[in-house]
């Protein structure tokens, strides 16, 4: 009885799986959306995004914590409306948009077509219900959009090593990124490092590659000048702690295991659980490398 159901599973068609899917996570993000209120980054995202362009790009100029792009996507929208709900739904969008694209890049680098469809739709229904990724989509900030872009780069980045197509979408993700947020030239160093590990393998695209991340940097790099030509240039971050080196270590097991400091049994059985799926997963993955640094 058990074989015959999993058996009737397996020949539902993908596209299926993918609305339903798709559907689930859509709906678990928008759900009252707009009736929190806006908390204080948010309220920081209103401020800029609802002023006149002018002093909006100003207000930009003053908060350098952040690049301009989201702030200017949001520009048009705030000009209609200013209501909780409104101001979200673009991460909304963007997390929704996140789940076909992951299940895109879980088939490329599967590996073994065997597995390729499993590893595309186990990809999109965990990131459909992980309670991080939600919790972002539900705010009115940039992190999602950074999130989805972050995707494309490996999707296009990843296509490039195969096959050297997709130039032209990778320079354009990766420049969109740059201006959502400045932690996405993380993703430049990985790889730049991945290409030195491999040289041999890629070095017939590493020119191009070098070529494609100066035109991706050009916009950011406009800005940033645009930002020293200021009188005075200061983040307001001084109220953060400094970060240690076992920070990201403390940042994945949070996010990993979704530790919010209950108890110390979660962790106990959950990080285990999570890094035995993770090596299993590198392991079966041919392009493991590429994940562990971008994981990194």
């Amino acid at each position: 009885m058990m074989y015959k159901w999993l058996k009737r599973v397996r020949t539902i068609p993908d596209l299926l799986w993918m609305m339903a899917i798709l559907w689930i996570g859509f709906a678990v993000r928008i759900v009252q959306l707009g009736k929190p209120s806006l908390w204080l980054d948010e309220s920081i995202t209103w401020l800029i995004a609802s002023a006149p362009l002018e002093e909006g790009l100003q207000r930009m100029l003053t908060d350098v914590v952040h690049p301009p792009l989201h702030y200017l996507l949001l520009h048009p929208i705030a000009a209609l409306d200013q209501s909780e709900f409104a101001l979200r739904l673009p991460s909304v969008i963007a997390g929704a948009l996140s789940i076909p694209l992951i299940y895109r890049l879980g088939r490329a680098m599967a590996g073994a077509p065997e597995r390729e469809r499993l590893v595309g739709l186990l990809a999109a229904a965990l990131l459909a219900v992980n309670p991080f990724h939600v919790w972002f989509a539900r705010e009115a900030r940039n992190y999602e959009v950074a999130f989805l872009l972050s995707l494309l780069i490996l999707y296009t980045f990843h296509q490039i090593l195969e096959n050297g197509k997709g130039w032209i979408g990778f320079v354009l993700a990766s420049a969109l990124a740059y201006l959502v947020h400045y932690f996405a030239l993380f993703l430049l160093w990985v790889q730049f490092i991945y290409y030195l590990l491999n040289y041999r393998k890629y070095h017939g695209s590493f020119r191009r590659w070098l070529l494609a991340q100066c035109l991706a940097c050009v916009p950011l790099m406009l800005w940033i000048a645009a930002l020293f030509s200021q009188e005075s240039v200061g983040a307001a971050l001084g109220w953060i702690p400094q970060a240690s080196l076992l920070a990201p270590l403390f940042t994945l097991w949070n996010f990993a295991i979704l530790y919010t400091g209950g108890g110390l049994w979660w962790g106990v059985v959950g990080l285990p659980l999570f890094a035995g799926v993770l090596a299993l997963g590198l392991r079966a993955c041919p392009e493991r490398t590429l994940l562990a640094l971008w994981l990194l």
